[in-house]
Formats: structure tokens, C-alpha cells, sequence
């Protein structure tokens, strides 16, 4: 194949709509291309192509290199050739590609010369300033409060069904009916209080957290516990905030790359169990793709319900809408 021409199995639409068949092989893409991304037959892993060489990686972060009898069902690859090589000068003043900023170093722990919050200081806790203007709160500020963030509880419930349902194959055991969905949200609730009551941010079950289980496969409520006070205690350690905050954007994007990529994985692998022969279930899921992934929002004056929310929304109508529909109309 020439250089110039991207060589593409199937459509992603398609993907998403749960044909995930073996289309071609290994073997058959690789005399396409030699530098790609894609997966494998019913989504078994993240497909990547580099030099001629076809890899496949897991929900566990185990990365193989597949064999040539795999089947693919979609993939997008070309042949790479570089045309021009040069060398790099003075790479090490690039800003952003320095591993650690250490002006980071310094504006946390010398701002005032080596003291004790050099070493050691106290996070600031958003309650202690929050109680000094309890006495501006008005009905008409509480009301616009609540108007605004009621559709955000919306994607949060999306988020957390769908997040202990990810769990939920990953540990083999459905958290949706032991403790049971009121017990996950109750507990939810109650972080998200706490959470906001020190400064931190909503305690929506992160896919990020989600995702960590998946690479790790340690669900243990013991590790999670112990990971949270570790981070506590953390938080006052000067110099280990200050490492944190050194962190380059592009590293944390790396990260978060991978994390929300097993995040997805996970997610169209739930689709397999879907009978997408029944047009109810091919409607719902239609819908809900396309306004999540296209970037549906509703605005009403000043408030706005969010993609996510919107999806999560028309699901629900298109699902009850035709939740009477005969098995004729298949």
C-alpha cells in the first residue's frame, strides 16, 4: 500500500454498534500497514501497530504481541516512512518537555525562606472560609443553586451505574444488588459531602478509580481505605505536594489516556451482552451514543444540561417509549 493512503477496516459507527466480527486477520492488516491503532474480534483489548508489528493490550494493562491468525473487526493503519531525520538542539530548555519543574519546588517550600512549612503545612480547608459568609445565603441564591446543579445529578447517576457496573465485571460480583444500588448511592451521597465540606472535589465514582482497579485487579476495600488516608496524610507533606504539582501535563495526559481508554474498553465490551437484534435495544443504545458522543447539550436560559445528562436523558424516553413495542417489530 502507498504511504500516502490510510488503510481502514470497517467503520467505528459500526463498532459501536456492537459489530465487533472478525473481519480480517492479523496477518491480512499487516501487509496494509505497519503503524496503527485498533482491536480485536468482540473489542478483546486496545490494538496498537508500531514497526511492523501488531500488539495487543488488555483491560489488565497486559500487552501481547497477537498472532497472526486474529480476527479484527476494525482498524486504521498505513505505512509509515520517514522522508527526513534531523537532530534536536537545546531540548532541555523546553518547558514542556522537562520531567520535573523545580520553580514548582520552590514556590512551595522556600516562598518565605526554609521554615516549618517547608517540610510541613496544612492544606487549605474550604469550610474555615465558607463559614465566614453563611450569613450572605438568600432563598433566591440557594434556589439558583439547586436549579443549576439538579440536571449535574443526573450525570452523576449515569456515571455511578455505570462505573460500579464496570467494577462489577471486573470483580465478578454485581455491586447493583449486593450492597445494592441504594447503598452505593447513599455512600456516594455522603462522600460527596464530605468531600466538599474539606475543599475536595465531588466524590462521583471516578473512572480514573475505575480504571485503576481494572489495570490493577485490587478491588480490596482495605487497599481503598488505606489509599485514602494515605493521601490525607500526604496532603500535608510539603515536599510530596510539591512532587505532584511538578508533574508535566503531558505525563498526567498519558496517564489519563490509558485510564479512560480501559474506562471505554470496558464499556464496549458491556455492549456485547446486549441483543442488538432487538431494535428497542439498537434504538436506546443508538441514541444515547449519539448524544453523548456528538456533543448533545440542552440550555434553558442560564442553565445548561450537560452531554452526558442529555444522553442519560433521551435513553430513558427512547427506552420507555418503546418499552411496549410487540416482538414483531423486530
Amino acid at each position: 500500500m502507498d504511504k500516502h493512503i490510510m488503510y481502514q477496516v470497517s467503520t467505528l459507527q459500526a463498532l459501536l454498534m456492537g459489530y465487533s466480527r472478525s473481519v480480517i486477520t492479523v496477518g491480512e492488516l499487516l501487509e496494509q500497514g505497519d503503524t496503527g491503532l485498533g482491536t480485536f474480534e468482540d473489542v478483546n483489548g486496545e490494538m496498537i501497530l508500531a514497526y511492523g508489528h501488531c500488539y495487543q493490550a488488555d483491560e489488565s494493562g497486559n500487552v501481547i504481541e497477537a498472532a497472526p491468525d486474529t480476527g479484527v473487526p476494525f482498524a486504521s493503519v498505513t505505512k509509515l516512512d520517514a522522508d527526513r531525520s534531523f537532530c534536536l538542539k537545546d531540548i532541555g530548555d523546553i518547558d514542556s518537555l522537562k520531567i520535573i519543574d523545580f520553580s514548582v519546588f520552590e514556590s512551595y517550600m522556600f516562598k518565605d525562606g526554609v521554615s516549618l512549612s517547608t517540610f510541613v503545612s496544612a492544606p487549605d480547608f474550604v469550610f474555615l472560609k465558607a463559614l465566614k459568609g453563611t450569613g450572605e445565603l438568600s432563598a433566591s441564591y440557594l434556589l439558583m443553586i439547586i436549579v443549576a446543579y439538579v440536571p449535574v445529578a443526573l450525570v452523576c447517576f449515569a456515571e455511578h451505574v455505570a462505573d460500579h457496573k464496570n467494577l462489577s465485571s471486573v470483580i465478578e460480583k454485581d455491586l447493583l444488588t449486593d450492597p445494592g444500588l441504594s447503598s452505593t448511592l447513599m455512600g456516594d451521597g455522603v462522600g460527596s459531602i464530605a468531600g466538599a465540606i474539606f475543599g475536595g472535589c465531588p466524590n462521583t465514582t471516578y473512572g480514573e478509580s475505575v480504571g485503576c482497579v481494572a489495570i490493577t485487579k485490587n478491588a480490596s476495600v482495605v487497599t481503598i481505605i488505606a489509599a485514602a488516608l494515605g493521601c490525607i496524610l500526604a496532603s500535608f507533606v510539603t515536599p510530596f505536594v510539591a512532587f505532584i504539582d511538578s508533574i508535566p501535563a503531558c505525563v498526567m495526559g498519558g496517564v489519563c489516556i490509558a485510564l479512560y481508554g480501559f474506562i471505554a474498553v470496558s464499556g464496549l465490551k458491556m455492549l456485547k451482552e446486549v441483543d442488538l437484534d432487538d431494535n428497542r435495544n439498537l434504538f436506546t443504545a443508538s441514541v444515547i451514543l449519539i448524544a453523548g458522543i456528538g456533543g448533545l447539550s440542552i440550555s434553558f436560559g442560564s442553565v445548561t444540561i450537560t452531554e452526558v445528562a442529555a444522553a442519560l436523558i433521551l435513553g430513558i424516553l427512547t427506552n420507555v417509549m418503546l418499552a411496549k413495542s410487540s416482538p414483531s417489530s423486530k
